[in-house]
């Protein structure tokens, strides 16, 4: 039995500092997820928040109209919306398409064509120390589509105790996902006088009037002759970000990895039915590999028909005005593999809505403080840009947000140092930057797995460039574009032809590129979807990079600092609640303190850390009152909101009653049941832990052998300094 209590401690001044009498104390530029996710959580803090986006709404959040372009929701992203923001959560969840329709990767000749081999992802109930690999379904497993097996009601208990996260991951087209992140982030500006989002709002410029870090004069300028001076600026601007450019700031990295052409297109009902009919069909991705086209379908909901396709072309022998909208239509037409069908819908069967040309690129920006002052904060795809393999992009600026709004709260609430602000910027800074550079690293490897996967097909993606380069230089480079740019197409069209092979059952060559490829799925060599370490087991702090080693192995829980909070999924009773209680039944140690703050009624508005006391209450009872007065006055001291959580592993679940009673909490006494006390025995800790607002550990303090009293002073510079080295 474990014992779970809270208590809060409050700072005692509740009031935003803001620039001036009219201007909030941040400006947002850029109204994607990152920017949206920031204003949200922004405004949960009550810190009015300026959003500035150029385009209009529709054009980001539309579900007709936008073109989606991320969809993967990772783990660690999805717990953020889970204890952040629960209604959000509860909608994302529900707009997503069934599981089954996108839990796999199809490698095929087409997507209605013969399929060469089809990977399944463990996108359900990841469990502790499970490898994110997919699994090769065996050549006509009809009944082997899904990853997780039936189970009993009663084993379900049970697994939900083994799983790494309380959440599994999403997919979500971005577009859609943006319009509720909109509506959410409305939502919260409501209550937070002054705060805004608006659209259509295009910034001229963003000038730092300051030459030093200790106060700024920052003067943000629209298109339509509105000006701001705020505190700091966010820029959300995007990969191509003009404010990270107008301020001089580069991206290192690899610039240009790939140029592809990304077409958003939909399909008609009656090809929709089809797919789904066929459960092998039904999948996120379809790696085509044909004479006509080798691209990748992006199937972003399976029943609305919304899609994408990706497809490599080579400058300068191959530019983006080729990718006409009749050629387009080909090209989906041939990867589909509709055009061998006769079922009246012909080139009906799709329409093309937008097409736009991208590059793939690696790079992180050499900072991401920009301006003489440092209040120019980059995040999102302005402070780095991945290969979107591994679905690493809008997810690594989700976090960014979630980093940078709770450290921008406690800076902004009144009682609190200018010199503050810029130490949380630059510890923002600290933390981030190096969890892009050990995304954008693993995105590149992952890119490169789909490179070995096309090279099982006999397509070298070095032969390409090996080409350019030898048509750029004498004597080729003398003859006329237009003739070079025929004879990179015929050269192209000459490597392909032989996947022709692949769409006949029983052609040798075909045959041997089948089993090629199905080689390389079956040992784990193709594209994951799940990469535990780097979703959940990613840390803050020096010596907490992951490293190379097995991208996809899976991620055993510890108690780290730096690290976030493991998931300990524990029984909740609530012996004396009051009648507006909304506590679970079982409540996640991962990011207890959010959780707390979202189900208390009277929660007041600012972040607050958490001091958790775990262990057996004959361990913790010499120390436990010290450790209670400590938080109080370390909270009082800072000016920082701390909760307290003790979590008690014994056998008998009336000791949570008799510490709630004996230490006179102005909480209710929450009891949480662990029958396989996780803390003490499978993760090894008792102690004391100090937690940021973010859910990851920032001071571990274990208790003092001796079991004897430790001075209550002690106990208060522990946690002061714990905090003082992450704020």
């Amino acid at each position: 039995t474990s014992v779970f209590t809270a208590l809060r401690c409050y700072s005692s001044s509740q009031n935003v500092t803001k620039s001036g009498s009219n201007d909030n104390p941040v400006v947002i530029v850029g109204g994607g997820p990152t920017g949206l996710l920031l204003s949200t959580l922004l405004s949960t803090y009550s810190i009015p928040s300026t959003l500035l986006e150029a385009r209009p709404s529709s054009a980001i959040s539309g579900s007709r109209c936008g073109h989606p372009q991320a969809h993967y929701i990772n783990l660690r992203s999805m717990e953020i919306l889970r204890h952040h923001l629960p209604d959000l959560y509860r909608e994302v969840t529900e707009a997503m398409p069934p599981v089954e329709e996108w839990e796999g990767f199809n490698f095929c000749h087409s997507v209605l064509g013969r399929s060469i081999g089809r990977v399944v992802h463990p996108v359900q109930g990841l469990g502790v120390a499970m490898e994110g690999n997919g699994i090769l379904i065996r050549e006509g497993d009809r009944s082997a589509n899904r990853t997780t097996p039936e189970i009993t009601a009663d084993s379900y208990r049970e697994r939900r105790r083994r799983r790494v996260s309380p959440c599994d991951p999403g997919h979500l087209a971005q577009n859609k996902f943006a319009a509720l992140l909109l509506e959410a982030a409305q939502n919260a500006a409501r209550s937070v006088p002054g705060a805004e989002i608006l659209h259509e709002v295009a910034v001229e410029h963003v000038l730092d009037h300051h030459g030093g870090p200790s106060s700024s004069n920052l003067e943000v300028r629209t298109k339509c002759g509105r000006t701001f001076n705020p505190l700091l600026v966010v820029a959300a601007d995007g990969a191509s970000s003009s404010i990270r450019q107008s301020h001089g700031v580069r991206m290192l990295g690899q610039p240009m990895l790939q140029h592809l052409i990304s077409v958003h297109f939909r399909t008609t009902p009656s090809l929709s039915a089809k797919l789904a009919a066929d459960a092998d069909k039904a999948n996120m991705l379809h790696f085509v590999f044909n004479e006509k086209l080798v691209g990748c379908f992006v199937c972003h909901d399976l029943q609305e028909g919304e899609w994408v396709l990706q497809v490599p072309y080579f400058e300068p022998f191959q530019t983006s005005e080729a990718y006409t909208a009749q050629r387009v239509r080909e090209l989906i037409m041939a990867g589909l593999g509709i055009d061998a069908i006769n079922d009246g819908d012909g080139a009906r069967a799709v329409d093309a809505l937008s097409i736009r040309p991208w590059t793939m690129s690696s790079t992180v920006a050499e900072t991401y403080l920009a301006g003489p002052s440092q209040r120019i904060v980059l995040a999102g795809d302005a402070a780095h840009a991945f290969p979107p393999a591994g679905g690493f992009g809008m997810n690594t600026g989700l976090q960014d947000a979630h980093n940078l709004a709770w450290r921008l709260a406690l800076s902004l609430h009144a009682g609190r140092a200018e010199s503050a602000l810029t130490k949380s910027l630059e510890q923002y800074q600290l933390d981030r930057r190096p969890i892009a550079s050990q995304n954008a690293a693993l995105s590149v490897r992952n890119y490169n797995r789909t490179l070995e996967v096309a090279k099982a097909c006999y397509l070298n993606a070095d032969h390409p460039a090996i080409l350019v380069k030898a048509m750029s230089v004498p004597p080729l480079s003398f003859v006329p574009m237009n003739v070079r740019e025929n004879m990179f197409d015929a050269a192209v069209k000459a490597a392909t032809l032989p996947l022709r092979g692949l769409g006949r059952v029983g052609n040798p060559y075909g045959e041997r590129i089948k089993r090629n490829v199905r080689g390389k799925l079956g040992q784990g060599q193709g594209l994951p979807l799940l990469f535990p370490r780097y979703e959940v087991g990613f840390g803050y702090g020096e010596e907490r990079g992951l490293g190379e080693g097995d991208d996809t192995a899976g991620f055993s829980p510890t108690i780290e600092v730096g690290r976030r909070l493991p998931h300990v999924e524990l029984d909740v009773v609530v012996p004396s609640c009051s009648e507006d209680c909304a506590f679970p039944s079982t409540l996640s140690l991962t990011d207890v303190g959010a959780q707390l703050r979202s189900l208390l009624k009277d929660q007041i508005s600012v972040p607050a850390f958490t001091v958790i006391i775990a262990g057996s209450f004959a361990s913790m009872q010499p120390q436990l009152r010290d450790v209670l007065q400590a938080t109080a006055s370390a909270s009082s001291e800072s000016g920082i909101a701390i909760d307290i959580v003790i979590i008690e592993s014994g056998n008998d679940a009336a000791v949570g009653a008799s510490i709630s009673t004996e230490y006179s909490f102005d909480r209710n006494a929450l009891l949480l049941l662990d029958s396989g006390t996780k803390l003490s025995s499978k993760l090894q800790f008792e102690g004391i832990m100090l937690v940021r607002p973010d859910g990851h550990v920032a001071k571990l303090l274990p208790f003092d052998e001796t079991n004897e009293e430790i001075e209550t002073n002690r106990y208060k510079d522990d946690i002061l300094f714990g905090i003082s080295e992450v704020v």
